[in-house]
């Protein structure tokens, strides 16, 4: 992802807070990043040991390493035994790394009393964005189970996995940037614009200090005044920070004839990512964009 280095800075017009009668808080300054210590393993090869994550109704899942620094990014080894008359799939995208939710690639079909060996793949720009170094500690979010003949789910497979960084590991995220919105439990900071392929793209650093998984989505969204193109939507799991991308889509700037942002309006919508139920909801926000 390539950086342009500009700064936001943001007017918040208001808030609409939920019905749960949440109450504003005072913004607090931002913290500094504090990059992670590198604590080397007395074994390279036991960066992350093999482990049994599942054994039940004849389906045995087990971890069996961690390869860094992959093409795709980094990569948990998976052993998917299913001693089962089911075709079956074990799959997730959700994933926690170091206290920071990140996406990642999970899918793996197994046939009926069949083996395979597949990896979870962890995207080195996902890591990078967050200043995610090593991992310590990453816990399955959504893993499941799933028949592939009748898309039932068979079993959630929640599991977390300590590396051998994980004792020494000292990771702060990084929540520079500027305030947009606070309630109780959810803090929202504007930090940096970037350039994308398709585009370019806001970041947003999502702090989730509840206890329940949100969904966080971006509505009424106009760059310089104009409605284009654009999407935010992302599920922040509980207790966890995510860095959340505002993507703004060339097509719908080139349309406007915008070249340079100036100004990025939105409003929030936070969801409870179970029943969809509304937690909070913002007034329209104001990022200004300067230099």
């Amino acid at each position: 992802m390539k950086r342009v280095g500009v700064l936001l800075t943001a007017m918040v017009i208001g808030f609409a807070l939920s019905a749960c009668g949440r109450e504003t808080e005072k913004p607090s300054a931002p913290a500094e990043l504090t990059r992670p210590v590198r604590t080397e393993p007395t074994d390279k090869l036991q960066l992350l040991p093999e482990q049994v994550i599942y054994d039940s109704e004849g389906i045995r899942i087990t971890v069996r390493g961690l390869e860094e620094n992959t093409m795709a990014g980094t990569r948990i080894r998976i052993l998917v035994e299913n001693g089962t008359e089911h075709n079956i799939a074990f799959s997730g995208d959700l994933f926690v790394v170091n206290g920071v939710t990140v996406p990642g690639y999970l899918y793996t079909e197994v046939a009926a009393g069949m083996k395979s060996n597949d990896a979870i793949e962890l995207y080195s720009d996902t890591l990078e964005a967050a200043g995610i170094v090593e991992i310590g500690t990453l816990q399955g979010a959504d893993a499941r189970i799933v028949d592939t003949d009748t898309y039932e789910n068979l079993a959630a497979v929640p599991f977390t996995l300590e590396t051998a960084y994980a004792q020494g590991l000292k990771y702060q995220p990084d929540e520079s940037g500027v305030e947009l919105f606070r309630t109780e439990d959810i803090t929202v900071i504007a930090q940096v614009i970037s350039e994308e392929f398709y585009g370019r793209t806001a970041r947003l650093l999502v702090k989730n200090d509840s206890d329940e998984d949100i969904i966080v989505e971006a509505e009424n969204i106009s760059v310089n005044g104009y409605t284009v193109d654009a999407w935010l939507y992302d599920v922040v799991c509980e207790d966890t920070v995510r860095y959340c991308q505002l993507d703004l889509f060339e097509t719908g700037l080139a349309e406007n004839g915008i070249d340079r942002i100036e100004t990025i309006t939105f409003r929030l919508n936070i969801l409870d990512a179970e029943d969809y139920e509304t937690v909070a909801r913002s007034e329209l926000l104001t990022v200004e964009v300067k230099g």
